[in-house]
Parts: structure tokens; C-alpha cells; sequence
């Protein structure tokens, strides 16, 4: 915890973001992390060994001077990459993203009261933005089907939880094939 004006404690957080081939969407995503404020104290990007250019694209647009690019010589899946990159992470807080995801400017502001208040994680649900396409729509509809206030299980594009809380449970469960399980 870093000391605010007030004597009160906020929560430290890094961002981690898995990338595999993600070119097209990982600039935007880093436009959305630049503007965030308070900024992250940590941003890791974890490359599992992209053919597509993201690398370059990540290193063309770095996103401050806590950004680390962790470049991995496979591709071993979305969360091996999150959990390499919680393992060297230093902040209190993790907060798993998907390359694709825009968070809006004050994303920490709104996510450190419910840290200081003492919770041990947050899930933040989503939107899709892209629903001008077909398959944007379908996923958003899919989404509020099997998702919605209804339903008891979540979806989400922000997990946080307190570090110390991952590392004990081991992490993410490396065996699952692809991403949306983990």
C-alpha cells in the first residue's frame, strides 16, 4: 500500500495483459492503460512468441516507464502468461486483461475504494464495443444470455484480486485448453 494524502492506504496494482498475436488490438489497449488515473504502478505484457507483430507494436507504443514486455519462446497458453507474469508482478493488487479490453480513464480510481474497504477480489463485467459487426453483436448477445444479472456465474474482462490471495492458490490452472476457463 502507498500512503495518500489523508494518512489512508491505497492498494498498489499492476496490469498484466497475455498477448498471442494481438497487432490489431493491443495499440488501443495500450491508449486506454496510458490514460488511466491514477496510473497502474506496474503494466506487464506477457508475449507467448507472437508471429504477427504485437512485440513490435507494444515496443512502438510503450505505455510508461513501469511497462515490462516479458517475451516467452512459445506460445503456452493465456494462463501460463498470467501466471508468469503475477509470479514477477510487485504491486498488491493483480489485474488480469485481455489485449482487447479499453478501460476507461478512472478504472483504478473506481477499483481502489472497494480494495481499501477490504475486499479480496473484484470482477468487472463488459461490453462489447465492436457491435457494428455480426460476430460483435453475437458475442454481446451470447454474453447477456449466458451472463446476465440472472445468472449466477460472471464473466468478466477485469479480474483483480490481491496478489498474495493468487499466489497461494496457485495461480491460474495451466492445463485448461485455450482461454475463458481459467
Amino acid at each position: 500500500m502507498t500512503e495518500t494524502p489523508d494518512g489512508a492506504g491505497r492498494p498498489t496494482f499492476t496490469i498484466i495483459v497475455p498477448t498471442h498475436n494481438e497487432a490489431a488490438d493491443i495499440g488501443a489497449t495500450c491508449d486506454a492503460l496510458l490514460a488511466l488515473a491514477p496510473a497502474p504502478d506496474e503494466i506487464i505484457v506477457v508475449d507467448g512468441a507472437s508471429t504477427d507483430g504485437t512485440r513490435d507494436v507494444i515496443r512502438r507504443h510503450p505505455v510508461g516507464p513501469s511497462t515490462r514486455l516479458i517475451e516467452e519462446g512459445s506460445q503456452r497458453g493465456v494462463a501460463a502468461a498470467r501466471n508468469r507474469g503475477a509470479r514477477v508482478a510487485t504491486s498488491d493488487i493483480l489485474i488480469f486483461l485481455n489485449a482487447d479490453v479499453r478501460l476507461p480513464p478512472d478504472f483504478l480510481l473506481r477499483l481502489s475504494s472497494h480494495y481499501e474497504h477490504g475486499a479480496d477480489y473484484v470482477a468487472v463485467d463488459s461490453v462489447i464495443l465492436n457491435t457494428e459487426a455480426a460476430y460483435g453483436r453475437f458475442l454481446e448477445a451470447q454474453h447477456q444470455h449466458l451472463y446476465g444479472a440472472d445468472r449466477p456465474v460472471g464473466w468478466t474482462e477485469g479480474f483483480s484480486c490481491r496478489r498474495t490471495l493468487a499466489l497461494d492458490a496457485g495461480l491460474f490452472a495451466e492445463t485448461l485448453p485455450g482461454a475463458g476457463g481459467e
